[in-house]
């Protein structure tokens, strides 16, 4: 989906994971890339960073208490379901993009893995995944 690779949990945080691009992204494509697959537009705290994101840290739901330790780790951008005022803030001393894709919509992904998974593993079972959109 965001083609993100060597992905492994932040050192103190199994809950965050971090990768890498193939290639630096704009600001601007990772942006596009997550409209495509998330289905509508993240909100995106741009900063005064780099040009170009090749780590990148993230985590579903309401996890922008982690964004400090994702830049700590390395992160050039940052990625969860919500952000918080104070989130605006910490982001801009730390310089690291945040992109609030939605509580729902960040939870979803991993939902839609598992049904997948699921039906492939055990044909017998109906699988489906159904979507009650939430736009938070």
């Amino acid at each position: 989906m965001l083609k993100i690779k060597d992905v492994t949990p932040l050192p103190d945080e199994p809950l965050v994971l971090q990768g890498e691009f193939d290639s630096p992204v704009t600001i601007e494509k990772l942006t596009d890339k997550l409209t495509e697959v998330l289905g509508r537009v993240p909100y995106v705290l741009p900063v005064d960073s780099p040009p170009s994101i090749r780590r990148v840290a993230f985590c579903s739901g309401a996890a922008q208490d982690y964004l400090e330790k994702a830049a700590d780790a390395g992160a050039q951008a940052y990625l969860s379901g919500e952000i918080s005022e104070r989130t605006v803030l910490e982001a801009r001393e730390l310089g690291v993009p945040y992109f609030a894709v939605g509580h729902h919509a960040s939870e979803t992904l991993g939902i839609r893995a598992l049904s997948q998974w699921l039906a492939s593993r055990f044909p017998q079972l109906n699988v489906s995944f159904v979507n009650i959109d939430n736009p938070i």
